[in-house]
């Protein structure tokens, strides 16, 4: 069992240079997520449920993020000419940029969708 204190040393420990107040909103929403007994305490089980869905929502979030950067008219596509853009420092032929989106073009319809991943 862990106790929202222990929760908030082990974070401070992982988030090195995190405030406290950061820290302990990370925690009181993980004991929000999860819930916690009358003793005040949470299971290691439970805590690890609600803490690798939090980093699956952080991590989806990034890619969104990531991915919003590229799609430069906000059309939900990144065309070889966004890539071209977000990438313009990076110095490749056509065929280059054209295998790039083939890569990621899971339907064949020469660019990448926000809602599709690569087989």
């Amino acid at each position: 069992m862990l106790s929202r204190e222990e929760l908030v040393v082990g974070y401070q420990k992982m988030m090195v240079g995190s405030s406290l107040e950061e820290v302990e909103k990370i925690v009181d929403e993980l004991i929000h997520n999860v819930g916690m007994n009358k003793e005040g305490e949470i299971n290691f089980t439970e805590f690890l449920v609600a803490a690798m869905n939090r980093e699956k929502l952080l991590n989806a979030k990034q890619i969104e993020k990531a991915f919003k950067m590229f799609d430069d008219d906000g059309n939900g596509y990144i065309d070889l000419e966004e890539l071209k853009l977000a990438m313009s420092g990076v110095k490749l032929t056509d065929e280059e940029w054209k295998s790039i989106i083939t890569k990621y073009d899971v339907d064949g319809d020469g660019v990448v969708s926000a809602s599709r991943e690569p087989a």
